[in-house]
C-alpha cells in the first residue's frame, strides 16, 4: 500500500508554466489570520462541507487541493514553482475573511508528503478538524459504489445517468472487506498523528452533518477557529443524496454475512467515536 501511494511523489509543479504577472499579484493579496485543516475519510460529506464552508465567506473553501489527481491542475492555474510556493500562493488566493482552510485524507497525505509531520510543517494550521463516518460499512459500500460506476455526487447527473449507475452497481463482499481495513488504516494513522502532535480537533460526522441543519454544523466550526458567522448570510444546500436503494441492502447483507468482522471493528472504532463533539 505504502508503496503504491508515495509512486506518485514525482515532482508536479516540473513542468508547470510560469506566471510572473499572475504570481505576483496572487502573492500581494494578504496571508491568512488563521489556517486549518480538515482531516477526513472518502465518502464522509468533504465536499458538502466545502461547498456549505465556502458560503458563509469567513471558514475559507477547504477543498481537497492536495489531492493527486488534482494538484498538477491547481498548480498549473497559478503557476506554482513548488509546494511551499503552492501553499502559499493558494493559502491566499483562497483567504477569505482570514481563513484558509484545506481537506486532506492520510493517503494523500502519504503520496504529496510521506509523512503527517511534514504536511503539519508545510500547512502550519492554527486549528484541525476531523470528519469521519459512524457507519463504516456504508462508507465502505458507498466507495464501492464510485469506484464501480465512477459517479461520486448527484449534484450534476441527470435521472438516467443515476439510473445506469444503479444498474452497473453490483455486491462485492471481497471489495467491501478491504475497502473497511483501508479506511481503519485511515483512521488509525490519523489518530495517531493528532495524539504524537498534541492536535486537538473537532470532531465531525457525516451523520451528525446530515442530521444537523447546515448552520449548526457551521456554528461548531466557526466556534473552533473563533469566528463569527453573519447572521444574513444565506447558506443554500446544494449537494443531495444519490437515488437507489441497492446502497442500503448491500450493508445491511454485508453486516449480515460477516457479523464478527463487523463487531470487532466497530469494538476498535467506538473510543474514536465517542470523542465525536457534540452539536447539542
Amino acid at each position: 500500500m505504502l508503496k503504491k501511494l508515495t509512486e506518485s511523489l514525482s515532482d508536479p509543479f516540473r513542468d508547470i508554466p510560469q506566471k510572473p504577472d499572475y504570481h505576483a499579484q496572487i502573492l500581494a493579496m494578504p496571508a491568512p489570520e488563521r489556517r486549518y485543516a480538515m482531516f477526513f475519510t472518502p465518502r464522509s460529506g468533504s465536499s458538502r462541507l466545502t461547498e456549505l464552508a465556502d458560503q458563509t465567506k469567513v471558514l475559507g473553501r477547504p477543498g481537497e487541493i492536495f489531492n493527486p489527481a488534482l494538484l498538477p491542475k491547481i498548480a498549473g492555474h497559478y503557476g506554482a514553482k513548488n509546494m511551499g510556493d503552492y501553499v502559499d500562493l493558494l493559502s491566499r488566493a483562497r483567504n477569505h475573511g482570514g481563513t484558509f482552510g484545506c481537506q486532506i485524507t492520510y493517503s494523500q497525505i502519504l503520496s504529496r508528503f510521506r509523512t503527517g509531520h511534514r504536511f503539519l510543517v508545510a500547512t502550519d494550521p492554527t486549528h484541525v478538524m476531523w470528519l469521519c463516518r459512524e457507519d463504516i460499512v456504508a462508507q465502505a459500500v458507498s466507495i464501492s459504489r464510485m469506484r464501480q460506476t465512477r459517479l461520486g455526487h448527484a449534484t450534476a447527473a441527470t435521472a438516467a445517468i443515476e439510473a445506469d449507475a444503479e444498474a452497473l452497481f453490483v455486491y462485492d463482499p471481497r471489495a467491501i472487506r478491504r475497502i473497511i481495513r483501508f479506511l481503519r488504516w485511515m483512521e488509525t494513522r490519523t489518530e495517531a498523528l493528532f495524539h504524537r502532535k498534541g492536535l486537538q480537533p473537532l470532531r465531525l460526522s457525516y451523520e451528525q452533518c446530515i442530521a444537523h441543519p447546515p448552520t449548526t454544523v457551521l456554528a461548531a466550526m466557526a466556534g473552533h477557529l473563533g469566528v463569527d458567522l453573519d447572521p444574513d448570510v444565506e447558506i443554500v444546500e446544494k449537494h443531495r443524496k444519490l437515488s437507489g436503494s441497492k446502497g442500503r441492502s448491500f450493508a445491511e447483507q454485508f453486516r449480515a454475512e460477516n457479523a464478527d468482522f463487523v463487531a470487532r471493528v466497530e469494538r476498535q472504532r467506538a473510543p474514536m467515536l465517542a470523542r465525536l463533539t457534540d452539536l447539542g
